[in-house]
C-alpha cells in the first residue's frame, strides 16, 4: 500500500531534462536502534552559498510505503538544476554507520562530470569536504554550505 504525488517546489532553477528519472531521496527504516539506508541529492544555490535539498528545487515524483512502524519513501526527478550537485549517502546498521558523500558538476549541455573531493578536518572549522573542479579551482563544503578557510 503506497501513495504517490507530484510536488512543485516555489522557486524553479535553470535545469536540464533527463532521459530517465534520477533518484533524488530515498529513506528505508527499520529496527529499534536508528537502523536505516537514505540517499540525499542536493543543489548548491550559488546565490545563497547554501545546499538546497533536489526535492525542493525541481518537481519531484514522491513514492510513499510507508508501513505502520517503518518509513519506505523514494522521490524521483527528471531534470537537474545546471550546477554543483552532492549525493550523500548514509547506512547504519545495529552496530555501525557509513556515510558516503559525492559531488557532480551538471553541465548546460546535461553531462554529468564527477568531481573528485576528500572528506578533511579543517582546525577551527570542523569537516569540510575539498572539491577539485575541471577547471583546477578547489572549493570547500560542509553540510550548510560553501566555507571559506582561514
Amino acid at each position: 500500500m503506497g501513495s504517490e504525488r507530484v510536488v512543485i517546489p516555489d522557486r524553479i532553477y535553470e535545469t536540464v531534462p533527463l532521459t530517465e528519472p534520477v533518484l533524488a531521496y530515498k529513506k528505508d527504516t527499520w529496527g529499534s536502534f536508528g537502523q536505516h539506508h537514505a540517499i540525499y541529492v542536493f543543489y548548491f544555490d550559488p546565490s545563497e552559498k547554501k545546499w538546497i535539498p533536489l526535492w525542493d528545487a525541481v518537481p519531484t515524483k514522491w513514492e510513499i510505503s510507508d508501513s505502520r512502524k517503518n518509513i519506505h519513501r523514494k522521490a524521483y526527478v527528471d531534470q537537474l538544476p545546471i550546477g554543483l550537485i552532492k549525493r550523500v549517502e548514509s547506512y547504519k546498521s545495529s552496530g555501525n554507520r557509513d556515510i558516503k558523500v559525492e559531488y557532480a558538476l551538471v553541465e548546460p549541455d546535461g553531462s554529468i562530470v564527477p568531481l573528485d573531493s576528500e572528506n578533511i578536518k579543517y582546525p577551527s572549522v570542523g569537516y569540510v569536504d575539498k572539491v577539485e573542479f575541471p577547471d583546477g579551482s578547489v572549493r570547500y563544503f560542509n553540510r550548510d554550505g560553501e566555507v571559506k578557510l582561514p
